[in-house]
């Protein structure tokens, strides 16, 4: 179990175990987001903004008080506040809730994304837009790494699966909604799984679109992670970690050693409600109508490995 490095510079703030550290109240430290980029950053983690950050972990009436907020009474979400080592435990339990994919895997999956594209058999449109090549291949490739997460994840409990990485002719023509193609369980032989599995991004909700809820794509296993994929700077940082001319056109950017995964949980059919488009829930409201589970709502991660082998045989 890696364990969490205190940067130098938070360190230097020398904040005794009793002084508040504020989610949202201006005051002599900075505030608990700030510290946990700071802490969480040298391990690849996308940054919080102050209003993500209380959602997810505390400080929001929507969060799911991963850090325990110490305000009570009137004005205990605005005014809310945590101390040092609540923080630092947060950021070990992220840490180790988490799949570190390494380089070489990140470009396995890119050069597949890249095939798909040039290839023509992914279209360079979505939810409406025309994408460019490099960012088409680029976010297909984010996609993929939820699925290498599940399958570092299942080799790490004696599971070894195969991916879905066939192509097939025709944009219309696709997986029908299984991710996974083959699974072996210790000693036993490879088998088709017999539902489908889908391995999907999960942010503060598992979505899932009615259509492809009910329509023949339809899975019985949901799977969630989150691929920390920084808008800032991986683009360049990943460029720069191929080699060739990228190490001379973007040094200003540290070489990329992989690429950081959150678990996120899993569900099934039944724990799905309906989200229909514009309806508020959780404080967020979406265009399309959607099945979903609130992240905080999925199951936990640990409980799915000692169960897929009767979820799916």
């Amino acid at each position: 179990m890696e364990k969490i490095i205190i940067p130098q510079s938070i360190a230097n703030l020398s904040i005794n175990s009793t002084e508040p550290i504020y989610f949202e109240k201006e005051g002599n430290t900075p505030k608990v987001f700030e510290i946990v980029n700071t802490i969480l950053e040298p391990y690849g983690y996308e940054e919080f903004s102050c209003g993500q950050f209380k959602r997810v972990a505390g400080g929001s009436a929507n969060s799911s008080k991963k850090i325990k907020n110490y305000a009570t009474g009137k004005g205990s979400i605005s005014n809310g506040f945590t101390h040092m080592e609540d923080i630092i435990n947060y950021c070990q339990t992220i840490l180790d809730n988490s799949v570190l994919i390494p380089l070489e895997d990140v470009i396995k999956e890119f050069n597949w994304a890249k095939k798909a594209i040039n290839e023509k058999f992914i279209t360079l449109h979505s939810n409406g837009k025309m994408r460019y090549d490099i960012e088409a291949i680029m976010d297909i490739t984010k996609g993929l790494l939820n699925e290498v997460a599940f399958k570092i994840d299942c080799k790490n409990h004696e599971i070894e699966i195969e991916l879905n990485r066939d192509f097939y002719a025709g944009t219309n023509n696709t997986d029908q909604g299984q991710d996974v193609k083959k699974i072996k369980f210790l000693e036993e032989n490879s088998i088709e799984p017999s539902i489908k599995i889908q391995i999907k991004d999960a942010q503060y909700f598992l979505l899932v679109s009615k259509a492809e809820f009910d329509g023949d794509r339809q899975a019985k296993l949901f799977i969630g992670y989150k691929v920390h994929w920084k808008k800032a700077n991986t683009g360049q940082r990943f460029f720069r970690s191929l080699g060739g001319r990228g190490e001379e056109i973007f040094s200003d950017f540290p070489t990329l050693s992989g690429i950081r995964v959150e678990r996120r949980g899993w569900a099934l059919r039944e724990d799905f409600i309906d989200l229909p488009a514009d309806q508020n829930y959780k404080g967020m409201s979406f265009n399309n109508d959607n099945m979903c589970v609130y992240w905080d709502s999925l199951r936990d991660m640990k409980n799915l490995f000692p169960k897929l082998r009767n979820l799916i045989i």
